[in-house]
């Protein structure tokens, strides 16, 4: 093809591009640096991307350039020598240059390695001739559309080739990049809608604190003439230029944190491009600045209309905290919230009801703990204030009777730190359960005891020689993916091997006939394929091979689900009467019993030469997918962890509003003999109480919400799995959740220790 290729008229250049796995390899042996992309030298040099920034490319057998990255951090450099892991086992090299990957130091994290031409087909494609790909430069003159349709001209005959200019491959490229960032874009901006939700009820607090403060003032407006709507609207501005202004900051912190983030982790600079630099667009501006506004406009309503309300009279008496309460209405609300909450989840429970009460059962039982939550507040600060004996601990009862004293305060600020408890809760608890339910059900299923598996390209017959003499290894069954394609209802590909052989080693299961009559003719096929297909047991089916050859041949069994076999197995006989050979890519072993683990560092060792080469346990997909698991459910904690830190802030902010309102409350304890330190201890108490109620509530709505929506998948599946209680997590976070509290109240400490006692009893 690449002659081809280079005989069309108004090629300038052209060479076969081809990668693979190579890692560098220590002086015992071992990987110290592996995932590195192994890249052939091209010719001319303007196909690649590699640009040599010392020294120079490879051109002779046993040279190689590494990347600029890798170069520093191992302090190489040319003429010096390397051993590296390559899909044909071990090699020695020696670096005649140090590249950059464009304008990058390299083309990913690991690193590069690029190869001599002589060395690229046995180093990267294990022997097996071929190009990944076949890169054209067009003559002066030359346009790319124009020469790709003459390239493909050529290559008419040539089945499964497509032709692409540049520019058309750099768009498809670019299409699936933007496609993979517009979507990691959208998760996260799910996060910070979260955030700002919970930024919404710290700061509907402080506006309701404020309008509380400013009583007097809104009182004297409406005395000389201002009207309630006038009020309103004067604070509705204040929250839309707090927005506007909190908005723009926001935006200007967010992008200088993202350039320090870049400048102090180098894998981020690959990650955003490189040296492409930041790029802003106006939507994304706006949509920053509206969200912010809009939420703060939003969270300031109710505050706003207080304040409209509030009578010419109130200018006569003195400033007054805001002692508004839980009212009946309210209370009645957020139980009927609480109550539809509860019978949804249970209708999820027993699977009564649409699908779409999964959803609404979560809404309304977290509504109805916000809505109800006065109530809520004041029936916990009863239950904390009970055992206390304000004689012998007055400081404690002091800060529950605080806590008491304005129970929508606290609910708010609470209902902060709840949000953000529940959704960590509910996203440990369900994932973790669903976790261990796909854990129990891969248990199930057949595997060998070890896989060797070849990641990229063939198995080398030094692979194969050195597993089967392995000591403990009992049998070694070969195995070629892909050898040929059956109409099995759909084209799926087929896998062949010797069967009996397979059959022992990988525990197959037959559903539907026997593997006694595995002749040269025979195919087991899994039994999702054949009840989807339609198929038993002594129907033929026919085989197309890659060259054009087909071949039939009968089901002699069905085999059960089993991710070891996810394709159908024919006779290694058929592959060798159609090629004449079987290129295995993986082998299935079979190992004396109590010497996995054993068995499996010592291939581990050997094998450490081979880049291509992988060792895997049959229980490991179990593991791997676990692992997965707990992958996503730590990065979304983690991203929650944001929301909880803000209702931190949340926290400090209300309690110093609070100190602020109550200066000469505290002054006037300060004159009667109260110490600064049992202030500073009131304090403590009072934000430990207000965190302690939004982390047990968030745990216990995050953990019956977990339970309740996980039930229909625990209940399913060969093995029935039981719910997994996070008690582990859950007892970090209430933990936690008291630690915040402490943390939340240092600086409101600090601050009412600092109290004068004249200056706090003097009058406005």
């Amino acid at each position: 093809m690449l002659e081809a290729v280079r005989a069309v008229d108004g090629v300038a250049g052209a060479d076969g591009e081809l990668t693979g796995s190579v890692a560098l390899l220590g002086e015992g042996g071992g990987v110290v640096q592996g995932g590195m992309v192994g890249s052939r030298r091209l010719d001319p040099d303007a196909l690649g991307p590699f640009v040599p920034v010392d020294g120079r490319l490879p051109t002779a057998a046993g040279e190689v350039a590494v990347d600029q990255r890798t170069a520093d951090e191992r302090r190489l450099g040319p003429g010096d020598e390397v051993v590296l892991a390559t899909a044909a086992g071990r090699q020695e090299a020696v670096v005649v240059g140090v590249v950059r990957w464009g304008d990058q130091e390299a083309s990913g994290d690991q690193g590069d390695v690029v190869v001599a031409a002589a060395d690229a087909v046995d180093w990267l494609g294990a022997g097996r001739e071929g190009f990944d790909a076949v890169l054209v430069a067009a003559d002066d003159g030359v346009a790319p559309e124009v020469l790709a349709d003459e390239v493909a001209a050529a290559l008419a005959d040539v089945r499964g080739v497509s032709v692409l200019s540049g520019d058309d491959y750099r768009a498809i490229e670019a299409g699936a990049a933007a496609s993979l960032a517009d979507l990691l874009g959208t998760g996260l901006q799910v996060f910070a809608y979260v955030a700002l939700l919970v930024g919404a009820f710290i700061i509907a607090n402080t506006f309701t604190i404020t309008v509380a403060q400013r009583v007097r003032e809104f009182a004297l407006l409406r005395a000389i003439g201002a009207t309630g709507r006038q009020v309103r609207s004067a604070v509705r501005t204040e929250a839309l230029v707090l927005g506007l202004v909190a908005s723009a900051l926001g935006w200007l912190v967010g992008v200088g944190g993202y350039l320090l983030a870049v400048r102090a982790v180098p894998g981020l600079s690959s990650l955003a491009g490189g040296d492409a630099g930041l790029v802003v667009r106006p939507t994304s501006v706006l949509q920053v600045l509206v969200s912010g506004t809009v939420v703060t406009l939003v969270a300031a309503l109710v505050p706003a209309f207080k304040a409209s309300r509030v009578a010419p009279l109130e200018a006569l008496r003195e400033v007054a905290v805001d002692r508004s309460s839980a009212e009946v209405l309210r209370a009645l609300a957020g139980g009927l919230l609480l109550a539809g909450g509860l019978l949804a989840l249970l209708g999820t429970a027993v699977g009564v009801g649409p699908g779409l009460l999964a959803l609404a059962g979560p809404v309304a039982l977290l509504l109805g703990v916000v809505v109800g939550g006065p109530w809520l507040a004041g029936q916990a600060g009863r239950l904390v204030a009970a055992p206390i004996d304000a004689d012998r601990h007055p400081v404690a009862a002091l800060a529950v009777g605080n806590v008491r004293r304005n129970p929508r305060r606290t609910a708010s600020t609470a209902s902060a730190l709840l949000i953000g408890v529940f959704l960590v809760v509910f996203v440990t608890s369900a994932g973790g359960a669903v976790r261990d339910w796909v854990v129990a059900q891969l248990s199930t299923t057949a595997s060998a005891d070890l896989t060797v598996v070849a990641v990229d390209g063939v198995l080398p017959p030094a692979v194969v020689d050195l597993v089967a003499a392995t000591d403990g290894v009992d049998e070694v069954a070969a195995v070629e993916g892909g050898v040929a394609t059956a109409r099995i209802g759909d084209t799926v590909p087929v896998s062949a091997g010797d069967l009996p052989s397979l059959v022992r080693v990988k525990n197959l299961e037959a559903t539907g006939g026997s593997f006694d009559d595995l002749g040269d003719d025979a195919i087991v096929v899994p039994d999702l394929f054949a009840q989807t297909a339609g198929v038993g047991v002594g129907d033929e089916v026919e085989l197309t091979f890659p060259g054009g050859e087909r071949r039939t041949v009968v089901v002699r069994a069905l085999v059960a689900f089993s991710f070891s076999s996810l394709t159908p197995l024919v006779s290694d006989a058929v592959v060798l009467d159609v090629t004449g050979e079987l290129v295995p890519d993986q082998l299935e072993v079979a190992v004396a019993d109590g010497r996995i683990t054993q068995v499996r560092r010592v291939l581990d060792d050997e094998l450490a030469a081979w880049s291509t080469v992988e060792v895997t346990e049959g229980s490991e997909i179990g593991a791997l997918i676990a692992d997965l698991f707990n992958a996503v459910i730590q990065s979304v904690n983690g991203l929650l962890a944001v929301a909880v830190l803000i209702a931190l802030f949340g926290i400090v902010n209300t309690l110093v509003l609070s100190i602020t309102e109550r200066t000469r409350e505290l002054g006037l304890l300060r004159a009667i003999g109260t110490t600064r330190r049992q202030l500073r201890s009131a304090v403590r108490i009072e934000a430990v109480v207000v965190s302690g109620l939004g982390t047990v509530l968030g745990i216990a709505t995050g953990l019956l919400c977990g339970f309740v929506l996980t039930i229909p998948v625990l209940a399913d599946g060969e093995v029935e799995a039981g719910f997994s209680w996070p008690l582990r997590e859950v007892g970090v976070i209430l933990v936690l959740g008291l630690v915040l509290g402490v943390l939340a109240s240092v600086l409101p400490a600090r601050r009412v220790s600092r109290l004068q006692i004249m200056d706090a009893l003097r009058d406005e």
